[in-house]
């Protein structure tokens, strides 16, 4: 399907309602495995034109791409109403740098609407409109505004394609970009002499889901494709990038007639915010994991190389771990000649899957059935401890198994939680994890040494061990509970006559906190309540309450804040867990060292929390200003859920959940509500903060 295939005739000038009726059947939602995006048609025989990003993690079937699209129809009143019923199509072809790709619908439908390409370029001040699926508003938005300017591509993409910094209409930034300023101008020199192309920058007020949707001028000619918008927070002001047409003609040159094998870069999968874990134990870390759901990846660094401050995209790992429409793909480095030389597919559901070689481009020759979980895969001795951590997650047909909270633990720190002197409870680091010591039944434990010697002489009668994607709580002797969310259990397991855990089904979906404080009495209730208040897993003011913000933390404190605001925002950062705490109260003079001791007792006070800890935030709330956490929302991929306090229970909020999760506008007092406003824009991506 060439450009010239392509017919591009011009049409009359219309006003919006004009536009609308011609560009909106053919506006499309384009979904790759739990994400989507927006599309066009640009041909009626079923020829989808889109963003790369929004297709990057497309099903994978024999290595081709493969999505769902959907259509509507206009009704007589002027509303366009979804067809229910998805398209499967194929990816022809797509390129990062250019941020474009070209889909072809399986059996297109005989009425299909397409918009034509614009012979004539954008410039700037004339009159456009974007339409699409935004993640906020209707589906077929329109968004008319005026062209404001037109630059080169490589400027912008020079952060996406280097280092993922760019905030895209369907992703998010990171703070770790902000030192990468290095990277991203080598990057942008790259590409300026590889890829000298063009962007469109409009006042179109695009929004997350609205990426790959059609740029067009009032003939309802195609002239960009939504792509990115970046928002500077000191200024409160959101710009918005479009694909130049220029672009689209030359990469709809080469667009073959079938879908072609293609393997997603490994560092498409892996994105910036994750954290550096020590799998074996031995004090290195050798292991970084990063988002969450669909978008979960690892980073395999077995021969713990030194790792590169911020985002690690200038490290040659040992092996890249991350998923494509679910399905899991893993890129090894066998020879440590810091090159990948093996790419292996796994199966669906667990299956064993394929095992190919790779060029560092492109898949080679088929090299036999291979699993994600082969211990043989890398050489290192460190992938064996690798595998014990991830192999439930890489395969769903590995039934995960309690682990020994003490196999593997070290640096061992003991915390006196009723100031009498004595230790009462030990947190330490194990594996990808970490586990916790409640000794609530009797003050056993002597001193800071030979914790290790003490807890194995006696089992204190709470036991939690974090893991990637679960964590396991172990009562006393004969209880046992999975909880992946950190609040109900998933799987709960009982300790029969013969000593064997046998499954419980009745306690699935129970809150943990509940059945373990249920299994204790006295005093020691008492201590397990206060412990599991320290470490920010319970408050003992009444029932447990699910918001969790990690306080105590032993790990990075920092600070910063908005301009012309005093120090507001302090973050503690641990291996496996990170919260940011909105100091809504700020004063002028404040430090990060004065808000060192606020991090360790807990943030009490914060007006805001967010947290983020195994693949799961918390956008956390005290709306009445009375210095405790009452409302909440958890993100755990494409999940949101909403919980409230009232009257010391803890109910169900879906109002909480839909839209944006930064609400300012749940705080009582409307100045608390600016502060908080004027924070996220400095803190969040545009997508995460209600307008």
């Amino acid at each position: 399907m060439g450009a010239s295939r392509i017919v591009t005739t011009g049409g009359a000038k219309g006003d919006l309602r004009e536009v609308y009726r011609k560009v909106a059947p053919a506006t499309v939602i384009v979904r790759a495995g739990a994400s989507y995006g927006s599309g066009v048609i640009i041909d009626a025989r079923g020829f989808v034109l889109t963003n790369h990003h929004v297709i990057a993690r497309a099903e994978l079937v024999d290595l081709k791409a493969r999505v769902q699209v959907q259509r509507g129809a206009l009704s007589a009143q002027g509303v366009m109403v979804l067809d229910e019923r998805p398209m499967a199509a194929w990816v022809l072809t797509s390129d990062p740098l250019l941020d474009l790709a070209v889909l072809k619908l399986v059996e297109p439908p005989a009425d299909l609407r397409s918009v034509k390409l614009s012979r004539r370029d954008p410039t700037p001040g004339e009159p456009v409109a974007a339409l699409g699926h935004g993640g906020i508003g209707l589906l077929w938005a329109i968004k008319d505004g005026e062209v404001a300017s037109v630059g080169k591509l490589a400027t912008h993409l020079a952060s996406l394609v280097g280092t993922d910094c760019l905030v895209e209409s369907g992703g998010a930034a990171s703070a770790a970009c902000k030192s990468a300023g290095v990277s991203v101008e080598r990057e942008r020199q790259r590409l300026e002499e590889k890829v000298p192309g063009l962007v469109i920058q409009t006042s179109c007020q695009i929004s997350p889901g609205d990426s790959g949707g059609p740029l067009v001028n009032l003939a309802g000619e195609l002239v960009g494709v939504n792509a990115f918008l970046k928002t500077d927070g000191r200024a409160a002001v959101t710009t918005n990038f479009h694909v130049h047409v220029a672009e689209v003609r030359r990469f709809l040159e080469a667009v073959p007639e079938a879908p072609a094998p293609r393997l997603p870069s490994p560092w498409e999968l892996v994105l910036p915010g994750g954290s550096w874990l020590d799998a074996d134990g031995d004090g290195r870390d050798d292991l970084y994991q990063s988002g969450t759901g669909e978008k979960l990846a690892f980073i395999v660094n077995t021969s713990q190389q030194p790792a590169p401050p911020g985002f690690p995209t200038r490290l040659k790992p040992d092996a890249v771990l991350g998923q494509v429409g679910g399905q899991w793909i893993g890129w090894f480095d066998r020879d440590a000649d810091g090159t990948f030389d093996r790419v292996v597919l796994a199966g669906q559901g667990g299956a064993v899957g394929k095992a190919l070689a790779f060029n560092g481009r492109t898949p080679g020759a088929f090299l036999g059935a291979a699993s994600l979980t082969d211990a043989e895969l890398l050489p290192s001795p460190r992938w064996s401890a690798v595998l014990a951590e991830l192999a439930p997650t890489l395969d769903r047909s590995v039934v995960p198994q309690p682990p020994d909270p003490l196999l593997g633990a070290r640096d061992f720190k003991p915390r006196d939680l009723d100031g009498d002197g004595r230790p009462d409870a030990v947190f330490a680091r194990r594996g990808a994890g970490s586990s916790i010591f409640i000794d609530a039944s009797s003050e056993s434990l002597s001193g800071p040494n030979e914790l290790e010697g003490q807890l194995r002489a006696r089992t204190p009668v709470l036991r939690l061990v974090r893991q990637p994607g679960r964590w396991w709580i172990f009562v006393g002797a004969t209880r046992v509970f999975e909880s992946v969310n950190f609040i109900t259990v998933a799987r709960g397991l009982l300790r029969d006559g013969t000593g064997q855990l046998v499954e419980a089904p009745e306690l699935r979906g129970a809150d943990w906190r509940t059945l373990a404080l249920s299994s204790f009495t006295g005093t020691t209730r008492a201590r397990a309540e206060k412990a599991l208040a320290v470490f920010s897993f319970y408050r003992p003011t009444s029932a447990p309450v699910p918001f969790p913000i990690f306080g105590a933390p032993r790990g990075k404190v920092s600070a910063l804040s908005a301009p012309g605001l005093p120090l507001a925002i302090v973050t503690a950062t641990e291996p496996h867990a990170t919260t940011m705490a909105f100091a809504l109260d700020g004063k002028p003079g404040d430090t990060v060292n004065t808000r060192t001791d606020w991090a360790s007792a807990g943030f009490p006070g914060a007006g805001f929390l967010w947290s983020s800890f195994e693949g799961a935030e918390w956008f956390q709330y005290d709306t009445d200003g009375d210095g405790l956490i009452d409302a909440a929302i958890l993100r755990r991929g494409a999940t949101t859920e909403g919980r409230r306090l009232k009257k010391g229970a803890i109910v169900d909020a879906p109002e909480l959940a839909s839209g944006p999760p930064v609400k300012p506008s749940l705080l009582d007092d409307p100045a608390r509500g600016a502060r908080l406003r004027a924070l996220a824009a400095e803190t969040f991506s545009p997508e995460l903060l209600e307008p």
